[in-house]
C-alpha cells in the first residue's frame, strides 16, 4: 500500500479475498473492497480502513463456504 501512495495509484488502494491455489494471487476471487482516497488521507487512516474491510471480506467469505448454497463465483465488491 505504501508504495502504491508513493507512485501516485491511488485508484489501486484495497483489499483482495481470494481461494488460494498453485501460484501467487490467481484463485477465484470471493470479494473486494477499494479504498475511496482523497487527497489529504492520512496513512494511518488507510491503513486502518483498508484492514477492517479486508477482516470483513474474510469473514464474509467463510461464511459463504460454508454455505454452498450461497457461494457463487461472484466476487462481492464495496467501496
Amino acid at each position: 500500500m505504501l508504495w502504491r501512495l508513493y507512485y501516485g495509484m491511488t485508484d489501486r488502494l484495497g483489499a483482495t479475498c481470494h481461494l488460494i491455489d498453485a501460484t501467487l494471487d490467481t484463485g477465484n476471487l470471493l470479494g473486494q473492497y477499494r479504498y475511496p482516497y482523497s487527497v489529504g488521507d492520512r496513512y494511518c487512516d488507510i491503513q486502518f480502513h483498508i484492514l477492517k474491510e479486508g477482516a470483513e471480506l474474510v469473514s464474509q467469505a467463510l461464511m459463504r463456504l460454508q454455505l454452498p448454497h450461497e457461494f457463487s463465483e461472484q466476487p462481492v465488491v464495496s467501496n
